[in-house]
């Protein structure tokens, strides 16, 4: 199997993670869909809970509701407060709002900001090219440059290949 550009990128992450977290640097993982890029997270968040610490993942979605709304996560902590304080957090398919809803952008990039100024590393996962926050959201695109390493997923879409399996494992059952 040939390994791709961005497994060796993983890899190379994978191997500076405890000085990257203890740095606060994040990974920005973009791509097209079904790529690879929630399986990269999830390898990342196993490594990090193999080192004993603590990380979250959330989807994209959900970060400006938890930022905007004082939603419990435990006896003691919003979501908020937990999305600020995590060691390592994940957040899957990050959206960028239509111009519209500016203060969904606002709320998130507030977020990303809170992590960023703490030196706790934030994962993202997105769909949107690195060119489409230079044009639509230019402070993330700042911040993104100053506190995340950058893998571009390339390839075929992985979801549709392993659906094709699970339909033959199926006919073949049936």
């Amino acid at each position: 199997m040939q390994e791709t550009e961005h497994k060796k990128n993983l890899l190379l992450y994978l191997s500076k993670l405890e000085e990257a977290i203890a740095d606060g640097v994040g990974v920005l993982i973009f791509g097209d869909p079904g790529t690879g890029k929630t399986a990269m997270a999830s390898i990342i968040m196993q490594r990090v809970a193999q080192l004993n610490m603590t990380g979250y993942f959330i989807d994209g979605r959900d970060v400006h509701e938890a930022w905007n709304r004082d939603i419990p996560f435990s006896d003691d902590l919003s979501l908020r407060q937990h999305i600020s304080s995590v060691a390592v957090l994940v957040i899957d398919d990050l959206v960028i709002y239509p111009k519209g809803f500016v203060s969904g952008n606002m709320l998130v990039e507030s977020a990303i900001r809170n992590r960023i100024h703490n030196k706790l590393p934030t994962i993202i996962t997105t769909n949107f090219q690195t060119k489409d926050f230079d044009k639509s959201w230019a402070i993330m695109s700042s911040l993104f440059e100053e506190s995340m390493f950058f893998i571009e997923c390339t390839g075929k879409d992985y979801r549709k290949e392993a659906q094709g399996k699970i339909k033959q494992m199926f006919r073949e059952k049936a």
